[in-house]
């Protein structure tokens, strides 16, 4: 993780799941790194060739005591961490319904049952949390507010994905406007109580920067997605797991500029945004693509990658617009990762009527 090789980590990740799953783990481990492998888990649907974890029910099953009431915090984040699981394995395997082949066609029955499942547990999860907190009495210190919004941020997550696997229409998401503000309100409540002091360098697990990448790609509240693009230079340390944040929030920074229609005029100065309010359907992202720019733009200086964003077009399909993103802090586990932010089609897939070249070079700052 450290040197931002995907491939390898994930590979090591599971061979780890494997012998886990295979060793009759004695209690002490399953306690303590069982919740590691739960949380590590979740690699290969953001960066690799998912494969389903149906033969790992430990990392997908909620503690029971999510039907009645928590009687510890850590019940109650073991089983929101098994509940993100499902939600981001469906939201990836649903990628051909939202973008794909699939796009209106039927749903499988299997792939809705799961759907259902998610819903009942995410209901039980917060009734069960409301429970615990309303007989638990204790002064919040810093540590168990952390982990309260911490919950509550997969929470979020899991709410808007699990509701929007078949979109195809990117408004439908502003259905979720107030679960994006929780989501920032929580983030900023830890920024305000941080001590100032140096970034972290790497954190080992995911940290709150994809939570905040998500806010800022997919809420269209200008002034929501903006709060969550700062947050992330403050809450986020400069690599989380294989996560790159500086490469974050650049990708967000230029989602947002092309949705509110924000342009570059001098050096540091940008144009008013177009759209203040909610952009329209038209002009929003459907998905990008982060890759090594090509051998041109290295011929000619321009050190970076070269980002491709599915837009829409006024006869309903898609076109391509390519633009090279100039920065040297990328780590490369994000560029062509098939995950969740960046699903893994082809581009004949997403059946493509138009490509744009851009030869603008954009930096963030």
């Amino acid at each position: 993780m450290l040197q931002s090789n995907g491939e390898v980590a994930i590979r090591h990740c599971y061979h780890g799941l494997m012998l886990f799953n295979s060793a009759n783990a004695p209690e002490w481990a399953l306690h303590y790194l069982l919740p590691i492998f739960r949380r590590l888990s979740i690699l290969p649907f953001y960066f690799g060739d998912s494969q389903p974890l149906t033969d790992y029910s430990h990392l997908t099953q909620p503690n029971p005591s999510i039907t009645d009431s928590f009687t510890t915090a850590f019940q109650a984040q073991e089983s929101i961490d098994a509940i993100y699981n499902l939600t981001i394995q469906l939201f990836r395997q649903t990628g051909e319904y939202r973008l794909g082949k699939a796009r209106m066609q039927p749903v499988e029955p299997a792939i809705l049952l799961e759907q259902d499942t998610i819903h009942q547990y995410l209901a039980q999860w917060r009734a069960s949390f409301d429970k615990f907190e309303s007989k638990t009495y204790f002064i919040m210190s810093m540590a168990s507010e952390l982990s309260r919004i911490w919950m509550f941020q997969q929470y979020e997550v899991c709410t808007i994905l699990s509701n929007l696997l078949f979109v195809t229409d990117e408004t439908d998401y502003d259905r979720f406007i107030p679960n994006f503000k929780r989501m920032v309100k929580g983030a900023r409540k830890l920024a305000n109580q941080r001590k100032r002091s140096a970034r972290s360098d790497f954190h080992f697990e995911m940290g709150f920067s994809p939570f905040l990448f998500l806010v800022g790609i997919k809420c269209r509240c200008l002034e929501t997605r903006i709060e969550a693009l700062r947050l992330m230079g403050i809450l986020g340390a400069a690599q989380e797991s294989l996560w790159d944040t500086y490469a974050l929030q650049v990708v967000a920074q230029r989602v947002i500029d092309l949705e509110h229609g924000v342009v570059a005029q001098v050096e540091g100065q940008k144009t008013t945004p177009k759209y203040n309010s909610l952009p329209p359907d038209e002009v929003r992202v459907r998905h990008f693509v982060l890759g090594s720019s090509d051998s041109s733009s290295e011929e000619k200086g321009v050190a970076g990658k070269e980002i491709t964003f599915y837009m829409p077009t006024e006869e309903g399909g898609i076109h391509l617009r390519r633009e090279r993103l100039s920065t040297e802090r990328f780590n490369d586990a994000l560029a062509a990762a098939p995950g969740i932010f960046n699903i893994d089609l082809g581009r004949g897939s997403a059946s493509p009527t138009r490509r744009e070249d851009s030869e603008k070079i954009y930096v963030m700052r």
